[in-house]
């Protein structure tokens, strides 16, 4: 390369000064590299969304689950990603479409819906109240990607409500911050990754 660092009889690495031609070349070889790799995955994680929530299951609060889904067209990264009810991802990549689980109980989760059920883990927070919540996520530099506010009023589908359905957004391209973007499961117990009771 023509941009070289030069150890100084001080110890200390400097950057020489770059002619316009060096800063040029430097940028375009960025640009490239961007474009063979892909674009940063940060800026990908816009397309992790929140699918599916379990709030409130007839069942207990050990069938408690929240579904993502990569809504992009890239594959997604989602190491070091944290969810605000003490969850944090470690190596899974969710390519476009896939779903991935977290759950109170991830046996429970296995033992209902079979071995299958794409379930990344459990979380090891407080979770929700029955009355609903707040789910955050967040990047692995601490950036929020997504944060929904949910509730048992009557604006909110009420068969989610200790009734055995889930919550299921209506699609991707709503606004999820809205009751009215979201319904009730078709199933009892909702379709975690998919996967049916």
């Amino acid at each position: 390369s023509m941009i070289l660092k030069r150890l100084q009889g001080d110890g200390v690495l400097r950057m020489p000064p770059l002619s316009t031609a060096e800063r040029d070349l430097a940028a375009e070889q960025l640009i490239t590299d961007w474009i063979q790799q892909g674009l940063p995955n940060d800026a990908l994680l816009k397309h992790l969304r929140i699918s599916e929530i379990m709030y409130h299951s007839s069942q207990g609060d050990h069938y408690a689950f929240i579904e993502f889904t990569n809504t992009g067209t890239e594959s997604l990264s989602l190491n070091g990603v944290t969810v605000s009810v003490g969850f944090t991802f470690e190596d899974i990549v969710l390519e476009p479409g896939a779903y991935t689980v977290i759950a109170a109980n991830a046996e429970t989760m296995r033992a209902a819906f079979g071995p299958d059920v794409p379930v990344a883990g459990e979380w090891t927070g407080d979770g929700f109240a029955n009355e609903g919540g707040i789910i955050e996520t967040f990047n692995s530099s601490g950036v929020s990607i997504q944060s929904l506010t949910f509730n048992d009023s009557a604006d909110w589908p009420q068969e989610a409500d200790g009734n055995g359905k889930s919550l299921e957004i209506s699609g991707f391209e709503v606004d999820y911050t809205l009751a009215e973007s979201w319904q009730s499961s078709a199933e009892i117990g909702g379709s975690p990754g998919g996967y049916h009771l």
